[in-house]
């Protein structure tokens, strides 16, 4: 089962410690020191299944030729060799290593792609060098991520601790005229933000590959469970327990184990409790897993697991399966508990209570009056299965429901459904999960939209509380978890309102209980679109309906026999083609956009637009800005991706604008979507980078006329079936040889 683990400490000179020798030992590679000139092989240890060398954005030459021309590995070994150079005190502090468990539900594909999410978010968009191993462990995967202390310069690094600035960009002073600082990578207060992010992004990915289980970064105390959390051993604990000669740690935590046993047994409860901060249901098999965790005889196991299987609070929720042949049992029991059943008991009757409350019946005419309305504001007409699904959603029923593929128009139903109500009064908002999707909602659909997260927050201080006149639009429903499918659909039941629930028609596949959008389907029946109408092209819809309908080949069999891949011999042929062919269409104000899937490849690939604009005379003057990725010029033209939610300038992560004016820390940006220009300032609001070219995950939820992909070997078939599927006329692919 997925634990939550999330440990940080910084590695130093003191005791004789080496950063190169910590990154050979988490590459279990050969590395040579070069202050010792001494070589350390870790070659042969094994257990390394991915590394990668995560580069900020905009990072110098120095550093980041070097690895575009060499292996991880070799990377690493140059760049801690070039801290340990640099740090010359004896007891100079040389990197913070985070070490983080990895899902064993995910495959190691998946949970690659998980770290480089996370490192993205948290590391790589804060100018923080990230080098990491994952060390896929039989029941511990876990990755080690070793971070830079100090900023990357063009000759080398920064200071470990940047002055804080004021809203010109000038250096805070405090009352005795000294400059305030802070450390380039924060504090605790950082960390805190690092231990809940670990957790969202997790859930996010364990959602997404259809695992109805959640981790929570708060402690037990937290959530109000007595027992002692684990402590993470490592491998040199593990030895010295193997050789019979126990360290502290080993000895603290058998200690902290034969505790928990102790308070399970005496309240088999916490058993069951623990399990179900996780997962809704559950198996005999996490059961004893959990138990096995504590210090405990046989004898003792077996006693508290019969106590836990004899628990009240332990409900069975679903049958074993055995063959008919052989009697031989095909599937496990699966239990829940009373507190987790009530609860999902509580979410369907609270989609009952919305799905039985009847509203009034938007007639004929007032429906193709909205239709109209849309038509003249749109420029096109809806489909006939459009227009079925907006009279099913403004049914005369409280909840409803809509499924379909990526590019079948759900946003275009939703926003002829929005007029229609709103013709009859109705307020029409929305939520998702992301603030992208929510961001997205509002842009395609014209739902002024928030994350569940904030309106949740919202409505428990009492403010912005829906009313019956209130349609409230959830977008991405699979990926909600019941607890917040429960207080969602409580809020709006109390309130007397409607809801509406988005959802994608491959998460309606069977899956274990305790899925949030499959329950609320169950109540209410949905309207499908399984007609895509995002593509022009009929090849184009089949190849969609292909990935949506898990024939990933098949719909990328579609493209290659199209002509649509343009091969380069190497990655920077292959950039520069690419940049060339999307300019003329920047030029032009086109509707396009730029896709890769690694961090590295929108690097390069932003930086390669900027240079092709600047060239032929399409942006202003450059201004020095202070983002939190590190200074770095931004000009009159520029198109630019902000990083972080912020409600007081309607921006989200992912959003994207475009510099209307620029003066050193201070930018005017038209945000896409938005009339007015907004007023960014480098100490009030910095989380922006370029956006020119964007990583797919970024893209989700987005359509654009015509899409530019830069393929790499990383790309699975859900990346795939993303990044060709957000255009409506054309797609054009770009890969190099020699990666």
């Amino acid at each position: 089962m997925a634990i939550y683990h999330l440990s940080a400490q910084i590695v130093g000179k003191g005791g004789g410690r080496s950063a190169v020798a910590a990154a050979a030992y988490r590459h279990c590679a050969k590395m040579e020191r070069q202050e010792t000139a001494e070589e350390i092989d870790y070659s042969r240890k094994g257990g390394n299944a991915h590394s990668e060398f995560a580069l900020p954005k905009e990072a110098p030459d120095w550093l980041a030729g070097f690895a575009a021309d060499h292996t991880t590995a070799e990377t690493s070994a140059y760049f801690w060799n070039a801290v340990e150079a640099h740090e010359s005190r004896k007891d100079a502090q040389l990197m913070r290593e985070f070490v983080l468990a990895l899902p064993v539900e995910l495959t190691t594909d998946q949970n690659v792609e998980l770290v480089r999410d996370f490192v993205a978010r948290e590391l790589s968009a804060r100018g923080i060098v990230a080098d990491w191993a994952y060390h896929d462990m039989e029941d511990n995967p876990h990755v080690h991520v070793m971070t830079a202390l100090r900023p990357l310069t063009e000759d080398g690094f920064g200071a470990k601790r940047v002055p804080l600035l004021d809203e010109d960009g000038e250096v805070l002073r405090g009352s005795d005229g000294k400059i305030r600082y802070e450390q380039f990578t924060g504090g605790m207060e950082r960390l805190r933000e690092m231990r809940e992010g670990w957790a969202e992004v997790q859930n996010h990915h364990l959602a997404k590959h259809g695992h109805d289980i959640r981790v929570d970064h708060r402690s037990f105390e937290d959530l109000g469970i007595n027992a002692i959390p684990s402590k993470h051993r490592g491998v040199a604990a593990d030895n010295m327990d193997a050789r019979g000669e126990p360290s502290e740690l080993m000895t603290n935590a058998k200690r902290a184990a034969r505790e928990n046993y102790l308070r399970y047994a005496e309240d088999p409860s916490l058993v069951l409790k623990k399990i179900t901060t996780q997962k809704a249901v559950f198996t005999r098999h996490d059961i004893a897993r959990e138990i096995h965790r504590t210090d405990c005889s046989t004898a003792e196991f077996q006693a508290l697991f019969y106590h836990v299987g004899a628990h009240e609070e332990l409900v069975p929720v679903a049958a074993p399966a055995f063959d008919p042949f052989t009697g031989e049992e095909t599937t496990e029991p699966l239990f829940s508990t009373q507190t987790m059943v009530e609860l999902e008991h509580r979410m369907v009757q609270n989609i009952q209570a919305l799905a039985q409350r009847s509203g009034p019946i938007i007639d004929a005419t007032e429906l193709d009056a909205a239709f109209a309305q849309f038509t003249e504001k749109r420029g096109f007409d809806l489909t006939d299965q459009q227009k079925m699904v907006a009279r099913h959603l403004t049914g005369d029923r409280g909840a409803a429901a809509l499924v379909g593929y990526a590019g079948a128009g759900k946003s275009t139903a939703i926003d002829a459904t929005r007029m229609a109500l709103e013709r009859q009064g109705y307020t029409v908002v929305g939520g998702a999960l992301a603030g992208i999707a929510a961001d997205n909602l509002r842009v395609e659909a014209g739902v002024e939209s928030r994350t569940l997260a904030s309106w949740e927050y919202q409505w428990a201080k009492g403010d912005m509380l829906p009313d019956a006149k209130t349609v409230f639009v959830m977008d991405e429903a699979g990926m909600v978890s019941s607890r917040q499918m429960e207080s969602i659909t409580r809020t709006l039941n109390e309130a007397g309102a409607r809801m509406i629930v988005l959802g994608d028609a491959r998460q309606l596949q069977p899956i274990q209980a305790g899925a949030a959008f499959r329950a609320f389907v169950d109540v209410t029946g949905y309207a499908e679109l399984d007609s895509v109408v995002r593509q022009r092209e009929l090849w184009m819809r089949e190849a969609a309906i292909a990935f949506g309908s898990g024939r990933a080949e098949e719909g990328i069999a579609a493209y290659l026999e199209r002509d649509v891949l343009a091969w380069s011999e190497s990655d920077e042929d292959a950039r520069a083609a690419l940049i060339a062919d999307w300019l003329p269409y920047h030029q032009a104000a086109a509707d396009v956009t730029i896709m890769a899937h690694r961090n590295t490849d929108v690097i390069a690939l932003n930086a390669e637009a900027r240079e092709r604009l600047k060239a032929v005379g399409g942006l202003g003057e450059d201004q020095p800005f202070a983002s939190e990725r590190g200074e770095k010029p931004f000009a009159t033209g520029d198109r630019i991706l902000f990083l972080k939610n912020e409600r007081s300038l309607g921006v989200f992560n992912g959003s994207t604008g475009e510099v209307v004016a620029s003066a050193r820390n201070g930018l005017e940006v038209r945000v896409y979507g938005h009339v007015d220009p907004i007023t960014l300032r480098a100490n009030e609001y910095n989380h922006v980078d370029y956006g020119y070219a964007r990583t797919i995950h970024k893209e989700q939820g987005n359509t654009v006329d015509r899409a530019f992909v830069y393929l790499s070997p990383t790309m699975d078939a859900q990346l795939s079936y993303v990044a060709l599927t957000r255009h409506r006329d054309e797609v054009s692919l770009y890969a190099a040889s020699e990666s």
